[in-house]
């Protein structure tokens, strides 16, 4: 369990919803990693967390037993990367150089407090800035 969301045999659907999530450096895309949440990967999954990656496109999967709130913090521990003013996953944050934008909209809090839930988009720009991009959920 990591943070409130357990880990289970199979995947749960009572609950399933999708976020994504757009990390930029300097205006580059950084891809999020395949199976986030999946120990094992996709071949031969021990288990899969209640939110989690199947692809690296940065589309997040939350699917649980009963409805309930997410955060990018969780995905981030779940990742196991570091979130916060000076650290997005791998990427040192330079001064005053983090942007954030959720649904379009620029966000000033604590990223790790945002709240993921159906078709949430989350932008992430470090260094350089560029209009945020937005992602087309289809059928998802």
């Amino acid at each position: 369990m990591v943070d409130g969301i357990s880990c289970d045999r199979a995947e749960q659907l009572a609950f399933h919803q999708h976020a994504h999530l757009f990390i930029l450096m300097d205006g580059i895309a950084q891809p999020v990693s395949a199976s986030v949440g999946i120990p094992g990967g996709a071949l031969l999954p021990k288990c899969i967390y209640w939110m989690h990656t199947h692809d690296r496109t940065g589309l997040i999967h939350m699917e649980a037993p009963r409805q309930q709130d997410f955060t990018l913090g969780q995905f981030f521990d779940i990742w196991g990367w570091r979130l916060d003013s000076s650290h997005v996953a791998k990427l040192s944050v330079p001064a005053g150089g983090l942007a954030l934008f959720v649904d379009g909209r620029p966000f000033d809090g604590d990223p790790r407090t945002i709240v993921v839930k159906a078709h949430t988009q989350v932008v992430i720009e470090v260094g350089k800035r560029i209009p945020p991009p937005s992602y087309d959920f289809g059928g998802n």
